[in-house]
């Protein structure tokens, strides 16, 4: 990490509206990332052991020179400024397709609470400090779902989105590993294709999982 920009702010970082099934219990991070659940000490700043390759926190990103683009606006200036610890965050792609999806028209608490009814509705139950967790569900488990069982988890509109969103992965209509691999442009053509997503929760999806700066 460019030292530079100074170190990483775990809490305002998760605590930013990135991620929404993460939770602080005494000084460790608990949070659902796909299918892992990745494990940080607040303290040392560190993952739990062999977890660091995922990359979370996206040390390997060139900062100076995202800085350098990203200031020229005033109010970004400023919060860099405020808060310089934020990072964007490399996500499950398919978690954080689904988790904007959500976010739709809606606040964090709702959110975290949507969220995690999906996990606990959907996703597999893990254990990890001896505490119970509800991995994110897998695309193909979602596409198959009725629509009464998804609007179950209170996602309310929501639900066909999630519904029809997941499809588009299990029929590999959409392809995180090519969108990773598109410019900006024809990676947001491709997902605003999709039912129920328009330009905000493209970008959202994009930046939190592809490139920052083109």
């Amino acid at each position: 990490m460019n030292k530079k920009f100074g170190e990483i702010s775990i809490d305002d970082t998760i605590n930013s509206g990135q991620v929404f099934l993460w939770e602080k219990i005494k000084q460790n991070w608990y949070g659902i990332d796909g299918e892992n659940i990745f494990v940080i000490d607040d303290k040392t700043k560190k993952f739990r052991k062999n977890q660091e390759e995922f990359n979370f926190f996206r040390q390997n990103d060139n900062f100076e020179e995202i800085f350098s683009q990203i200031k020229r606006d005033k109010i970004v200036k400023n919060a860099i400024k405020n808060f310089p610890g934020i990072r964007l965050l490399r996500q499950n792609p398919y978690q954080c397709y689904i988790s904007f999806i959500v976010s739709a028209n809606s606040n964090i608490p709702n959110i975290k609470t949507r969220l995690n009814n999906l996990c606990k509705k959907f996703g597999k139950k893990k254990i990890v400090d001896k505490r119970e967790f509800f991995v994110f569900p897998e695309a193909n488990v979602i596409s198959n779902a009725s629509i009464s069982d998804i609007l179950s988890c209170g996602v309310g509109y929501r639900a066909k989105a999630i519904k029809k969103a997941s499809i588009a992965v299990t029929k590999n209509e959409i392809d995180f590993d090519i969108l990773q691999n598109m410019n900006y442009q024809m990676a947001k053509q491709e997902l605003l294709k999709v039912f129920g997503i328009g330009n905000k929760v493209a970008d959202y999806c994009y930046s939190r999982w592809f490139r920052i700066i083109d």
